[in-house]
């Protein structure tokens, strides 16, 4: 194993540049080791040389970033060189340009540079290279959708000279974290790391700058990796390997590339407790004496170091854990640097300073290798690396730390002098390792398979030597002069301190491409591609995440993966298997999934994505797309144009929200403009941007956001909100609400009866009447169609109306309202406010909670309630919840109360008078009027005119007025003529009469009817009704019911009828005609009014007050007596008197 050494932390500068350093490039000049260091933005950049003194870093420049306003990527640091000059590019934060600082020969950085007619934005990663003659740099836009190539050229102008599509999710501002170039087999390929598809691709780069997609290796192929953090590429023992470090899973992946580009899995290692890369962030690697070693760091608090194996597999080589000296707490970044044959290490953490370290690889010999014979090989002194290869060999480490791989067969390994490390295959042969010292010695079986603990293997001790067994494989373990070797001696550390995982296979995908005829695409078990041509095709995924391809068609296609295996293209008429993702062409393509979660990119033209069920990734591209990702958490990716997400098919209303990108039931929107919701009731939010909103059927709220918006609500009663901005609102068919702010607005209601509404900080000034725009108040110029109804707020509001019915509410201010034509209702509100009828039937509405007093005799401004109000030509009126008196002219008026105890009065003219609820007085006037009561106990007043009265609910009273008699029955609905008119009554329960010789029928129900003045005849029928007299010598019936029968003023006749009744004594000399105290009669003397029975019982008061008459008795109270004509005896009428 090596050996680390601490050389120092350098803190000497601004905690933001020494803290969170996350990136680290070192370059030589003129023998001098140059170290750049950059943090994220809003920190900055560290220039350094390596010294052999102090902390081991000596400052030499520094630069500060801005933070920006901006969400930045993490930084990436590079070289390059032109005109002479080295210059250092980074990228990470937000810039209008490629460009960075020119560099010194000293490492200073000096003025700063940038690249013209380049990319802009914020770049998750960049790389560049040599592309012939010319220099290129590769760009990944943070969230973007492409590789960009651009290359170098004259005056420091940067050219596009290539892109490609990434077809991963943009939610994640982080999806590609590094790119890496390589040259294999004398071709260009770029590698590209992705964090949203976590997978690594490769990419064929072109002598013309042309990318081309080769292959992917990644979670969806098996292979065990989750966040994927950093990349480097390895070439030695005669093959290229990408290393790909990966946070989520705590993984280092080691991947060996082809010639071809095709990926092939070498290892894959996992952090245990025995290692130190728990959520790696960094790897670096180098290389001493052909030999490859790696470092890694991450949370665990510590450096791990692997030697790569020439077959890619790795092995520990040490480990550094912090301390109180040395701080390796939350790595971030590691960059390594070879010199006179050891390695250096400059090490980034969150924490504040930066770590310098030293590993010392060992006195290393050049490896030696095998061939498929039975070979023996020896080292030397020095620390070998010996493999074996196939066959019987003998490996003899000698003196030395040796590293023994023994290979296929049947091998012996003898370490020697010197902690070796024996790496034993897992082949089913038998080897043996002579002269083994457990204190020093390491074995690793991580390659015999899945074995989880030493106590799965049959470890047994035989005269000193011990056998290991498990299944077919036989380790046999000779000690070391002088040791003795127990079973206790191996533990799972031990024997499985690094935990590789290569099984089962990973597959890398591969892009297998037809031709123009018919044929059959059958994929490799890995994530393929298959790309689709123009003829009738089969495309056979197999195993593995494998896409349809359609990039090289010259026209639109339709495909579909619905319906499973075979599902057919409608257009392309190509047949499908095992296939999960669809890529559309550069044309208008329509691209829908099947239910199992599908990834559907449309590329450029105006395409149709379809997702279904599952959780789908629509990327629509360039153009202007439509996305509808179905059921399931989807993720809506527009990309670039103007792109709509559509629920039109959904079966429930959504909730929809552009400023937070996401949608009711787990979607995800990036790049979308536009909504189109679905037939029930949807919430729909715009964004800043330009957005066109379509609520569909169903009761939609739409709100558009900033921007120059077009919302449309569609079928149903829907609210459109403008907001800021030039909005278009169209209602649609329904009765709409739009509301419009301080933009230029289009405003058309369309049909149904629509509504706008303005509330401006100053005063509003509409008129529906115009056509095309106006300035409307509050610095807007509007157009309104379709309006019939407008709504303002709290200002001096001037609204007119058109010539058809409209509602004109003004709120609070002084507010002049004309409704012209039509049957209008005005709003005042509180304020002094100019209510303007015009022609038709026009209201005035005072909907608050004062009490209001309106007279519409009243041709000048009066004190309403609300404010100083000027009514003109109005007809009716509306009250709010208080006890409100309404008062019409001589024209047909409409008063209405609503709530609270309202007093109406119609005057003349034939009027409509309504109380609502509350218990109401309404007084008709002269004019042949409809009396409504509404809820509550209403007394309406009887006057001339041919009058309908309907009480509604509640005890309602008719009291009639003049000096004529009058013939009312209760019980009919159908109209009655009277001497000065006439009257239709239902549902009243009451009457009061007046001077005049009245005659009042009840009905069946419980009623209550008053003579008043003159020789009244009141009957009342069924039910438990209260009669009373009044003056004059009147007549009561009470019929059937009990009934309280009270004569009044004047010599009064009165007959209970059946039922238990209560004949109450009144002045006069009055006669009951049907007492029968055996029914329950009762006659009631109030001692109150009649102060001469004070203190009397009924006994007491027969005895004192009454006469036997013979054939009737009668008790005599002075110029009051009440007469019983069919009682002959007093003694009937001692237990039927109450006295209260």
């Amino acid at each position: 194993m090596g050996r680390f050494g601490y050389v120092g932390t350098f803190r000497a500068a601004a905690s933001q540049l020494i803290a969170g350093v996350a990136e680290i490039a070192v370059r030589v000049v003129d023998g001098a080791v140059q170290v750049f260091t950059a943090t994220r933005a809003g920190g900055g950049l560290l220039s350094f040389t390596l010294t052999s003194t102090g902390d081991g870093l000596a400052l030499v420049d520094h630069q500060v970033t801005d933070a920006g306003t901006r969400l930045s990527a993490g930084p990436a640091l590079s070289f390059l060189t032109y005109d002479g000059t080295t210059r250092l590019l980074v990228t990470g934060g937000y810039s209008r340009a490629l460009g960075g600082w020119n560099l010194g020969g000293d490492g200073s950085m000096g003025a700063g540079f940038s690249l013209a007619r380049g990319p802009v934005g914020v770049f998750s990663a960049h790389d560049q290279f040599r592309l012939g003659s010319t220099d290129v740099i590769a760009v990944v836009r943070a969230g973007g959708e492409t590789i960009e190539l651009w290359q170098l050229g004259a005056k420091s102008r940067l050219a596009r000279i290539g892109q490609a599509e990434l077809f991963h999710d943009r939610s994640d501002a982080q999806g590609v974290v590094a790119l890496a170039d390589v040259r294999v087999g004398g071709n260009l390929y770029l590698l590209s790391l992705s964090n949203a598809e976590e997978a690594l691709r490769v990419w064929r780069i072109s002598d013309a700058g042309m990318i081309t997609a080769v292959s992917q290796v990644g979670a969806g192929a098996g292979l065990g990796i989750a966040a994927p953090t950093d990349l480097q590429v390895v070439q030695a023992f005669g093959r290229s390997y990408a290393v790909v470090a990966a946070a989520g899973s705590s993984s280092i992946s080691i991947v060996a590339l082809d010639d071809d580009g095709q990926m092939q899995l070498a290892d894959h290692v996992i952090d245990t407790r025995e290692t130190r890369f728990q959520s790696v962030q960094a790897v670096a690697a180098a290389q001493v004496a052909a030999q490859v070693f790696l470092f890694a760091g991450g949370a665990d608090g510590g450096v791990q170091a692997f030697r790569m194996l020439p077959d890619g597999r790795l092995i520990t080589a040490g480990q550094v854990i912090t301390s109180a000296e040395v701080g390796l707490q939350r790595i971030v970044a590691i960059e390594a640097i070879v010199i006179n044959g050891r390695i250096e290490l400059v090490i980034g953490r969150e924490g504040a300073g930066i770590v310098r370290l030293r590993f010392d690889p060992g006195d290393l010999a050049p490896m030696t290798m095998g061939g498929n014979g039975d070979d023996a090989i020896s080292g030397d002194a020095r620390d070998d690396l010996l493999w074996g290869g196939a066959g019987d060999d003998t490996l003899s480490g000698g003196a030395g730390d040796d590293v023994l791989v023994d290979g296929a067969g049947a091998d012996i390994l003898i370490g020697g002098e010197g902690a070796d490390h024996f790496v034993l295959s897992g082949d089913g042969q038998g080897d043996t390792i002579k002269g083994f010292d457990p204190t020093k010695d390491h074995i690793d079986l991580s390659d015999w398979g899945r074995i989880y603990s030493v106590q799965s293997l049959d470890i047994s001790e035989s005269a000193g030597v011990i056998t290991i067994r498990w299944r077919d494989e036989i380790l046999v373990l000779h000690p070391a002069e002088g040791v003795t070797l127990r079973p206790s001696d191996f533990s799972s550390a031990g024997l499985f301190g690094l935990w590789h995982l290569t099984t089962p296979s990973v597959i890398a995908g591969r892009r297998i491409e037809g031709t123009a005829a018919a044929e059959t695409l059958t994929g490799f078990g890995g994530a393929d591609t298959l790309v689709g041509s123009a003829g009738p095709d089969l495309l056979i995924g197999g195993s593995g995440r494998d896409v349809a391809d359609y990039a090289e068609m010259t026209a639109g296609v339709r495909a579909s993966l619905a319906g499973g295996p075979q599902a057919m293209s409608a257009g392309q008429a190509d047949q499908y298997d095992s296939v999960e993702d669809l890529l559309g062409s550069g044309f208008d393509d329509w691209l829908a999934g099947d239910d199992s979660g599908n990834r559907l990119g449309g590329r450029a033209g105006a395409d149709t994505l379809l997702g279904g069920g599952g959780a789908d990734r629509l990327v629509g591209g360039t153009g202007d797309d439509l996305l509808a990702g179905g059921a399931g958490a989807d993720t809506l990716d527009g990309g670039d144009g103007a792109d709509t997400a559509s629920w039109a098919a959904s079966d429930t209303g959504v909730q929809v929200d552009l400023t937070l990108g996401h949608a009711e039931g787990g979607d995800v929107l990036i790049g979308v403009e536009h909504l189109l919701g679905s037939d029930f009731d949807d919430t729909l939010q715009g964004d800043a941007l330009g957005n066109a909103i379509s609520g569909g059927g169903g009761r939609d709220q739409i709100r558009g956001g900033k921007g120059n918006d077009t919302l449309s609500g569609g079928d149903g009663n829907d609210s459109l909100f403008g907001e800021s901005g030039h909005a278009t609102l169209s209602g649609g068919a329904g009765d709409d609400w739009l509301f419009g702010d301080t933009g230029n607005d289009v405003l058309q209601g369309d049909a149904g009866i629509d509504w706008v509404v303005m509330i401006h900080k100053s005063g509003v000034e509409i008129d529906l009447a115009l056509q095309g725009p106006q300035s409307t108040g509050g610095g807007g110029i509007d157009s309104l169609s379709g309006i019939e109804n407008v709504m303002t707020g709290a200002r001096n509001d001037t609204v007119y109306g058109d010539e058809g019915a409209n509602t004109l509410d003004a709120g609070a201010g002084d507010d002049s309202l004309s409704g012209r034509g039509g049957d209008d209702c005005l709003l005042g509100g509180a304020g002094n406010d100019t209510l303007l009828g015009g022609d038709g039937l026009d209201w005035a509405a005072f909907a608050g909670p004062a009490a209001v007093q309106v007279d519409l005799r009243i041709l000048i401004a009066q004190n309403t309630g609300e404010g100083l109000d000027l009514l003109n030509g109005i007809e009716a009126l509306a009250g709010g919840s208080g006890a409100d008196s309404l008062t019409g002219n001589d024209l047909a008026n409409q008063l209405q109360g609503n709530q609270g105890a309202d007093r109406l009065s119609g005057f003349g003219g034939n009027d409509t008078l309504e109380g609502g609820e509350g218990d109401d007085v309404v007084l008709g006037g002269a004019g042949d009027d409809l009396l409504l009561g509404g809820l509550g106990n209403d007394r309406f007043v009887l006057a001339t005119g041919q009058d309908t009265v309907l009480g509604g609910p509640g005890q309602d009273t008719l009291a009639v007025t003049g000096e004529g008699g009058r013939r009312i029955v209760l019980g009919t609905t159908t109209k009655q003529q009277l001497t000065d008119g006439g009257v239709t009554l239902q549902s009243v329960e009451c009457i009061i009469g007046a001077a005049g010789n009245d005659r009042f029928t009840g009905s069946a129900a419980a009623n209550g009817l008053a003579g008043g003045d003159g020789r009244d005849v009141l009957r009342g029928l069924g039910g438990a009704d209260r009669l009373k007299g009044g003056a004059g010598h009147d007549r009561l019936e009470g019929g059937a019911g009990a009934d309280i029968l009270s004569g009044g003023a004047g010599n009064d006749t009165l007959i209970g009828g059946l039922g238990a009744d209560r004949f109450v004594l009144s002045t006069g000399r009055d006669r009951v005609i049907d007492f029968s105290a055996r029914a329950g009669d009762r006659l009631v003397i109030d001692d109150g009014q009649f102060r001469n029975v004070w203190g009397l019982s009924s006994q007491q008061v027969v005895q004192r007050f009454g006469r036997d008459l013979g054939d009737h008795v009668r008790l005599e109270f002075g110029h009051t007596w009440i007469e019983f004509s069919d009682i002959a005896s007093l003694d009937t009428l001692r237990a039927a008197i109450e006295v209260i």
